[in-house]
């Protein structure tokens, strides 16, 4: 275990900062409890005792997980809510202070209905679809271990699928800088406008593999109450804060594979097609290489996870439905805009090799229907490129909302019980 400076109050110390919080319990929770607290934090500074103990259920005891618990309430660590009949957990300020390293902490509030339902339903989907003990990775000194052992586990299971994606994307892209395509001349004649700066689809991708990987920013408040972590994002990982996850990245037959998992937290079948639209075009946004755009290189999956089983079979087909339109409308639009002609030369009434020209309007027309007076509060379609296969699955986790008397048959003075006693 390294050594904690600590100051003549025993408070510790990191860097320049004093942490509010004693050397003994720092040393306590980083010997005892550091993997409770690291997931715990994962999702959302709050828990079940229950979904807990299914979590890190390859590592410790039911008994032993309760047991662990309430020895941390004991010690100020975590508060104890309640949640019908179930109790749960939230990060306390000495807790807060040591898992992030920051000064001071502010007091955490409790988390609404669908806060926590999202949680929940993160939970079940890792218990019950990704078997975390049988995921290795290697670290710097090439020895293995599993993700449950691993420190920030959880986070770095859809990190590891990120850096897996931009990683195959990066060496399967080629620097192509074609400077005539990207003449202010043709975007003017075509009612672009500007034309954007060219940047290479290799240096975007790298950009944000870097982003991935950079430090988080901590902000101390002016009034030097606590702090805030500030969370660098690169574009596909800042979809976390909508409940979106990339939870799956592969390789396979020269295609990129990757898997998206929604959260479905009360929203109406209209969000879902818009999340479809949004990471598709995320994803182009990443990746315009036009002949990658022809080919289809890349495949998306969505997985749609909900509490509601009556909502599956409907939002299946809506989705199913609106899709296939969608992609209806983008063969048309290769068809007829992204065109070439023999010799290399480019199509005049077309798009040429517009992969690029396709996402720069994607992501402009808006603002330029607004600049032109034009836009009427919706633009249709969106084109798809990528999207593959769409699942809907429903988790039972509005059992942790239930209460004892939701499952008793309560006998009221209007109900009358026949017994047959032959």
């Amino acid at each position: 275990m390294p050594s904690i400076n600590y100051n003549d109050k025993y408070k510790v110390v990191i860097g320049e900062d004093t942490l509010e919080i004693s050397v003994l319990d720092y040393l306590d929770m980083e010997k005892n409890y550091h993997d409770y607290l690291e997931t715990i934090k994962f999702f959302g500074g709050f828990m079940t005792y229950d979904h807990l103990v299914l979590v890190l259920k390859y590592k410790y005891k039911r008994s032993t997980v309760f047991t662990t618990l309430n020895e941390m309430v004991d010690k100020g660590y975590l508060r104890k809510e309640s949640l019908g009949k179930y109790n749960y957990v939230i990060l306390g300020k000495k807790a807060q202070v040591y898992i992030n390293k920051i000064p001071k902490a502010n007091h955490i509030l409790k988390p609404n209905q669908a806060k926590m339902l999202s949680r929940l339903l993160l939970a079940d989907y890792l218990i019950k679809d990704v078997d975390v003990s049988n995921i290795t990775i290697r670290t710097k000194n090439d020895e293995k271990y599993s993700l449950i052992d691993y420190l920030g586990l959880y986070e770095s299971l859809f990190n590891i699928q990120l850096k897996k994606f931009y990683t195959s994307l990066f060496r399967d892209t080629e620097i192509i800088e074609d400077k005539e395509l990207m003449t202010v001349s043709d975007w003017e004649i075509r009612g672009f406008g500007e034309a954007p700066k060219f940047i290479s689809p290799k240096e975007v991708i790298y950009n944000q593999y870097q982003l991935l990987n950079s430090e988080n920013i901590r902000i101390d408040h002016k009034n030097g109450k606590g702090a805030v972590i500030k969370k660098t994002y690169d574009i596909l990982g800042k979809l976390i804060l909508r409940n979106i996850y990339i939870s799956k990245s592969v390789f396979k037959d020269n295609t990129h594979i990757i898997e998206v998992l929604v959260l479905d937290i009360d929203r109406e079948k209209r969000w879902f097609k818009s999340v479809i639209e949004d990471v598709d075009h995320l994803v182009s946004t990443i990746y315009f290489n036009a002949l990658q755009v022809l080919n289809k290189k890349i495949k998306i999956d969505f997985k749609i996870i909900t509490d509601n089983p009556n909502k599956v079979n409907d939002l299946q087909k809506y989705l199913n439905t609106r899709v296939a339109e969608m992609k209806a409308e983008t063969e048309h639009f290769i068809k007829n805009h992204v065109a070439y002609e023999l010799g290399g030369k480019r199509d005049i009434q077309g798009y040429g090799r517009g992969g690029r020209e396709i996402v720069y309007w994607e992501k402009n027309k808006k603002h330029i229907l607004r600049k032109n007076g034009e836009y009427s509060g919706r633009v249709d379609p969106i084109y798809l490129f990528w999207v593959n296969e769409i699942k809907v699955i429903s988790f039972n986790t509005v059992r942790f909302f239930e209460t004892r008397a939701d499952n008793v048959d309560i006998i009221t003075k209007d109900t009358f019980k026949i017994v047959d006693l032959k």
